[in-house]
């Protein structure tokens, strides 16, 4: 691993850690947009469904 100078050290540590809450966020995005569908996935797809016959907007 190369030496990091005291020029470019907080730069570093800043972008690894910008990275680290942009992929946090991302994660915590997907997972609860993976919890909400697949928790109401049987009931939106029910009631969405049923309803697209007469109406094709959804909500």
């Amino acid at each position: 691993m190369m030496g990091i100078s005291p020029y470019n050290g907080p730069l570093l540590k800043a972008q690894s850690k910008a990275s680290g809450h942009i992929y946090g966020f991302f994660f915590v995005l997907f997972d609860s947009i993976r919890a909400i569908g697949t928790s109401t996935a049987a009931n939106l797809t029910l009631s969405q469904y049923s309803r697209l016959g007469r109406n094709n907007s959804w909500g």
